[in-house]
């Protein structure tokens, strides 16, 4: 059978939950506070089973059955951190705005000087959070969240921020969980686009807008996520729906954080998708297990999260038609290079993979890993990020 050019998007698995309760946890309090109508949100139950310490993995083969190499070296875990970016700069609508300063002291943002602010405003943690990211701060149920909040002169829109320590999770795993967690909430009717970013001060947040149905009728929440220097930030916006979010938009544009970031961040690599488009390769995932039943790889075995105990896991990948090179992997774990090697594909190759196993019975070491391939010769290059828990 001929080789076709079938480019796979990459399997974004979210992980096990979703991020809809910390908004409307935090936009209930709200609603009450300014006179509106507050939203229930109920408790999450189940804790996930904690991830043992692992051992750096160690390279195994490409392509064909080989024995695995030796072991990398050790690499230290580091802090995950905000994927970082160019912020636009404030725009001239912001000129008369007032300056805010978060109550835990992490940041500063300016709004609207005639909006009102609400008062401290406090939400209860186990039930603003997904129960996944509520288990890894090790934090009591009873630990309380500090809200900055504001609404419009005409109490139609919210925007409310906050901040939760010892949440040491990827942005894009924690914006996954917490997604998903939403979804299953009472009141959840539809995503309008889960694929939102937005640059604070050099710092990726990923965001969705959704619309929910509430006892006041239906509402369009838009919610950013970001993890950084060991914390989880959020910040959302409540209004009718069809509201611009010129404003929210405008507000992240004067975002300061009061703090520089303390390890050091991977560049954006783009999404898997736009990443194929741009370069010669037709398909590119991570998978736990290597499906050679067919001519292409399997792009339903790809995932971006696995547990420690995970036997081995795979980089699998293709190039365009007619594209034969040599193809450099490079493996980081939280930033820090393991290990590095290549592999000849030919044109004849139908398509290929590298794999890395724990090494010892610990299994993987936990954190966040980046996998970068580049062709020598063209010179393109794609990354994937995966976690390990």
């Amino acid at each position: 059978m001929g080789r076709q050019n079938v480019r796979f998007g990459f399997d974004r698995a979210r992980g096990a939950r979703g991020r809809v309760l910390a908004f409307l946890g935090a936009v209930a309090l709200v609603a009450s506070a300014c006179g509106g109508a507050a939203v229930a949100s109920p408790v999450p139950t189940g804790t996930p089973t904690p991830t043992p310490t692992a051992t750096v993995p160690a390279p195994t083969a490409s392509g064909t059955a080989t024995p695995a190499p030796t072991a990398s070296p050790s690499a230290a875990a580091t802090p995950a951190s905000a994927t970082v970016c160019t912020s636009e700069p404030p725009t001239s609508v912001s000129a008369g705005w007032t300056t805010v300063t978060g109550q835990d002291g992490d940041y500063t943002y300016n709004e609207p000087a005639d909006w009102i602010p609400g008062s401290n405003i406090t939400i209860p943690l186990d039930t603003s959070v997904s129960p996944t990211t509520f288990a890894a701060t090790g934090l009591a149920g009873s630990t309380k969240i500090k809200v900055d909040i504001a609404r419009s002169s005409d109490s139609s829109v919210l925007i409310s921020a906050w901040t939760l320590d010892k949440v040491d999770i990827p942005t894009d795993t924690l914006f996954g969980t917490e997604l998903a967690w939403l979804k299953t909430q009472n009141g959840f009717k539809s995503v309008v686009d889960d694929t939102l970013t937005a640059c604070l001060d050099g710092s990726t947040a990923r965001g969705f807008s959704s619309t929910w149905t509430i006892a006041s009728g239906e509402r369009t929440f838009v919610i950013y996520s970001l993890s950084r220097n060991g914390k989880m930030y959020q910040i959302q916006m409540a209004s009718p729906v069809g509201t611009p979010t010129t404003t929210l938009d405008e507000l992240f544009r004067t975002w300061k954080w009061s703090a520089p970031l303390t390890s050091t961040p991977e560049p954006s690599s783009g999404s898997i998708d736009d990443q194929i488009a741009a370069t010669k390769f037709a398909a590119f995932g991570t998978a736990s297990e290597l499906d050679q039943s067919g001519d292409h790889p399997n792009p339903a075995t790809f995932k971006t999260e696995f547990p420690a105990k995970t036997d081995k896991i795979y980089i699998v990948y293709e190039l365009d038609d007619g594209v034969a090179d040599t193809v450099n992997f490079t493996w980081k774990l939280d930033g820090a290079q393991i290990f590095d090697k290549s592999y000849d594909y030919t044109a004849n190759t139908a398509f290929g993979w590298a794999g890395i196993t724990a090494g010892r019975s610990a299994g993987f070491k936990a954190g966040t890993y980046a996998v970068t391939a580049t062709l020598k010769n063209a010179g393109d290059s794609i990354t994937a990020v995966f976690t390990v828990r």
